[in-house]
């Protein structure tokens, strides 16, 4: 009997080292578990605030190239209302050039007509002078 209850007490401090182990080995594991869960935490929590900068920066870019589009589109509005304005200009600078230039050549028109008509007014004055002056030699020669 001494010797089962040898047996019994070695087979229970063999159970209760085993025991002690294996409660170490699940503190171990236990610990091991929770420094992988808390790298896990700070991982997460990494890749999370990593992802909101680039969401920002990609807000931020958006925002830059809807101001950037938008000053595009006006300024391309803008040239096309000045090249409107300036073909406006031109058609009317056109228009004002042709209309001198008809009213020129119109008067021209006329200008010349009328130096025709004193062309013709001269050398009717003429012969009507070159008439009296001999009407008035003829005279004069019968006076002497």
């Amino acid at each position: 009997m001494v010797q089962r209850e040898q047996a019994l007490a070695a087979r229970r401090r063999a159970f209760n080292e085993k025991k002690i182990q294996l409660e170490q080995r699940r503190r171990k594991y236990q610990s091991e578990f929770e420094e992988i869960a808390q790298r896990e935490r700070e991982t997460t929590t990494e890749y999370e605030s990593e992802k909101q900068e680039i969401f920002a920066d990609i807000d931020e870019k958006d925002i830059y190239q809807g101001e950037e589009n938008r000053r595009i589109r006006n300024r391309t509005i803008d040239l096309e209302v000045e090249t409107k304005r300036v073909l406006q200009d031109k058609q009317r600078v056109i228009e004002m050039k042709t209309r001198e230039q008809k009213e020129s050549e119109d008067r021209m028109e006329e200008i010349s007509i009328e130096l025709k008509q004193i062309g013709l007014s001269r050398t009717a004055f003429r012969q009507e002078m070159q008439k009296t002056e001999k009407n008035l030699r003829v005279k004069l020669e019968k006076v002497d």
